[in-house]
């Protein structure tokens, strides 16, 4: 095929020459797509020229065109006879010439000319097509950025530079890496590494960037590998949204929920120390001890590792509480439990088990270190006067021993360690009794 180059400007100017010289003519063709292509270069020389130019047609089946060549003549012309590619050139007062000698020139230009404006045609086709897509670029209403593997920024549309707080010229030449906090880079690293082995076609994930001014946002970032041909890495787009004001409701609602757990870690806290503490003196309750006396005593089956308790009782409690009042007895029971409690090891277990007796528990305790336990407490409060209320108070305690032993139950213990107790109430108080059973073992 000719190019067009080579023979458009003689084309031109043969048919410029025919327009100047017959002003008001019709063109005939019958061919729509010849039609358009020579008339658009007709109406581009008629602005050149100034001429007036009605039609275009082109001579293929010019016998299908007499009825428009007829009305357009004012039906001066009556035959026309020609099967041959001619051009007739139609004057509005019916004269029609017919061009043989140039025909070959303007085929030539006609064939030409296609070629040339579909090309140019595909050509503003694909502008067109960039123009839209530099359009939705850069409108659209989430950030997109280009960068190359490397990861400076080449490009960036306006809602990526808003969100980041950069215009558009700072942003070009810009490292991501720069823009990311260090505490995500890694995991950003991590991905890419897999994006350039081809093990991923993309990834996404939420990071931190720093915005121009130094503040901290949030966004969700999709980053795809853009490849040209045979899979030659090219460059890698980004896609992000700002998730700031998501993560500070997340951060709002961890806050609150951190606060809930703690709050019902503390109430459950205070419920359970109200379900196992005695009120007054801070030691645990009968429940509590009944709990891990059994404990102890399963952990005594399974291990044979021997455990023991104390019953003890306060001498002539209701005394102290005619004489002096409830008030100086419930400071009575206060200090002696404190003084008990600072007497002990951490594995012993002390509890209020009702009233003016405390129970002990001493695991890992046998008969002759219980004895000695009990009359180191005993002798200490014996020796220890009670000042409350500008008075002061001597008391002492009476102490019931029993170890466990065989298969005893925790209720023959507590009976037996009781007998012991009352034992030791007899005898004149302030003392400490081991249980009866527990001396005939031991004897």
């Amino acid at each position: 095929m000719t190019l067009i180059h080579d023979h458009l400007p003689v084309a031109l100017q043969y048919i410029n020459q025919l327009i100047i010289s017959n002003p008001d003519v019709t063109y005939v063709n019958m061919a729509d797509y010849e039609r358009s292509i020579v008339g658009t270069l007709l109406q581009l020389i008629s602005k050149m020229s100034g001429c007036k130019v009605h039609n275009l047609y082109y001579p293929l089946g010019i016998q299908k065109a007499y009825p428009s060549i007829s009305a357009s003549t004012g039906n001066h012309i009556t035959t026309i006879a020609s099967e041959f590619m001619e051009i007739a050139l139609i004057h509005d007062k019916g004269q029609t010439t017919f061009l043989d000698n140039d025909i070959l020139l303007i085929k030539l230009l006609l064939n030409t000319t296609h070629d040339h404006l579909s090309h140019l045609m595909s050509l503003q086709r694909l502008k067109k097509s960039e123009q839209i897509f530099q359009l939705t670029f850069q409108q659209v209403g989430t950030g997109v950025c280009q960068t190359d593997l490397d990861g400076y920024i080449q490009d960036a549309n306006i809602k990526f530079c808003e969100i980041i707080g950069y215009t558009k010229e700072e942003v070009i030449g810009l490292r991501i890496k720069d823009l990311t906090h260090p505490d995500d880079w890694k995991i950003d690293i991590a991905f890419k590494k897999r994006l350039f082995q081809y093990e991923i076609p993309y990834f996404s994930m939420e990071k931190r960037y720093f915005r121009k001014d130094g503040s901290e946002i949030w966004v969700y970032i999709t980053v795809t590998l853009v490849r040209a041909d045979h899979y030659q890495n090219e460059f890698l787009i980004g896609v992000i949204q700002d998730i700031s004001a998501r993560k500070h409701a997340e951060l709002i609602l961890l806050d609150y929920t951190g606060s809930l757990e703690r709050q019902i870690s503390e109430r459950t806290q205070e419920l359970t120390l109200a379900a196992t503490t005695d009120p007054l003196t801070n030691t645990f309750n009968r429940r509590y001890m009944n709990d891990c006396l059994h404990a102890e005593r399963e952990r005594y089956l399974v291990t044979n590792k021997v455990f023991s308790i104390l019953l003890l009782d306060i001498d002539y409690f209701k005394h102290i509480n005619d004489q002096y009042g409830h008030g100086i007895g419930d400071h009575v029971l206060i200090d002696i439990s404190n003084t008990i409690h600072s007497l002990l090891r951490n594995e012993d277990t002390l509890s209020r088990w009702g009233g003016e007796e405390f129970l002990i528990l001493l695991p890992g305790t046998n008969t002759t270190h219980a004895y000695a336990i009990a009359e180191r407490i005993r002798t200490t409060i014996q020796n220890m006067p009670i000042s409350a209320s500008n008075h002061t108070i001597n008391v002492t305690i009476t102490l019931g021993a029993i170890t466990m032993d065989g298969n005893l139950s925790i209720t023959d213990l507590l009976l037996f360690a009781d007998k012991a107790l009352y034992l030791g109430k007899k005898k004149g108080r302030n003392c400490t009794i081991i249980s009866d059973k527990q001396k005939q073992d031991h004897q």
